[in-house]
């Protein structure tokens, strides 16, 4: 766990450890991606 802090505190938004549940990571990937289009779709 020491390490995933490490990682989140030099910049990482997410830290998995293995193995990895993929349905979990498709769910994060897909959060991921729905908040990058909602971030520029309030422009006028």
């Amino acid at each position: 766990m020491e390490a995933g802090l490490e990682c989140m505190d030099s910049g990482a938004s997410d830290y998995y450890l293995k193995p990895v549940e993929f349905d979990e990571l498709v769910d994060r990937i897909e959060i991921v991606y729905r908040d990058m289009n909602s971030q520029g779709s309030c422009s006028s």
